[in-house]
């Protein structure tokens, strides 16, 4: 039911501006192929987060507010049906990731945010069907663009498209025999980003 989900991703702390994604979430949810489905044909659905609010320092763990959002996202994340939570291997990206990877029963897969296969692997649906990939202001958007889609963010000359805020969820969705699409959702309050 569409409005018991809008219901519970307000409870969960999504942003408002998310709602008009529900079809496509709902659709994107729908699609994946069950379990007995022996080729593993179907959706592959990435859910992907810059990592939550940061302390200072070389590697830093969460802020209070970043542990908050941690959990936030695995309130919204509920109704999915993650099968790998992938994350570099930073304190703060694997922290973001824990909880939601806690409430699944999973492990946190890492990996290397530059000059890594996973955009391979999980389009090759290897990596899983339903993930969730949480990154960097940088690396985030560069997975977007792995997948041959625009990220809708401001281009630092330096670094290339960057978030600019904590809050940014994106869902990618890629459909054997459809182009890939991406959403770009906010869960949790509105923040400033500070660094990488």
């Amino acid at each position: 039911n569409v409005m018991q989900t809008r219901r519970e991703l307000l409870r969960a702390g999504l942003g408002a501006g998310a709602l008009l994604s529900l079809p496509a979430l709902a659709a994107a949810q729908d699609s994946r192929p069950v379990a007995g489905d022996a080729q593993g044909a179907g959706s592959l659905v990435i859910y992907a987060v810059r990592h939550a609010e940061k302390a200072g320092g070389r590697d830093p763990d969460l802020t209070p507010e970043g542990t908050t959002r941690a959990a936030a996202l695995a309130r919204v994340l509920q109704h999915v049906d993650l099968d790998h939570v992938y994350s570099t291997e930073t304190k703060r990206t694997r922290a973001t990731g824990a909880p939601a990877a806690e409430a699944k029963g999973l492990e946190i897969t890492s990996y290397k945010p530059f000059g890594n296969d996973l955009p391979k692997l999980l389009a090759s649906g290897e990596g899983g069907q339903t993930v969730l990939v949480v990154g960097h202001s940088n690396t985030v958007p560069a997975l977007v663009k792995a997948f041959g889609l625009e990220p809708g963010v401001p281009v630092d000359p330096k670094h290339g498209p960057l978030l600019q805020g904590y809050e940014d969820l994106f869902m990618i969705v890629a459909t054997k025999g459809a182009k890939p699409f991406v959403q770009r959702l906010t869960y949790g309050p509105k923040s400033e980003a500070k660094g990488h």
